[in-house]
């Protein structure tokens, strides 16, 4: 799915923003809802929309990881968002 190993930090909020940039990648992938994932919480699914927003960085991050893939997409958002603020 996506290399732990390649994110900075403890493990926690960043792995969360990994898994979000996944799905996002895979809903664009196959037409799914990008705001619900049926995998969480199953059988109810997760609403996004219910969530922390994180649309503004997932999007991008998904977008950079279906070229370069998941991890170099969170990382790149993450530099981006450094350099940014």
């Amino acid at each position: 799915m996506f290399g732990m190993a390649a994110v900075p930090g403890w493990p926690g909020d960043n792995f969360a923003f990994l898994y979000k940039i996944w799905w996002v990648k895979t809903a664009l992938r196959t037409g799914a809802n990008l705001f619900n994932d049926p995998n969480v919480f199953y059988p109810f699914g997760f609403n996004f929309g219910r969530g922390e927003p994180t649309l503004p960085n997932t999007l991008p991050g998904a977008l950079l990881a279906l070229v370069w893939g998941d991890a170099a997409g969170y990382n790149l958002v993450l530099l981006v968002g450094f350099v940014l603020s």
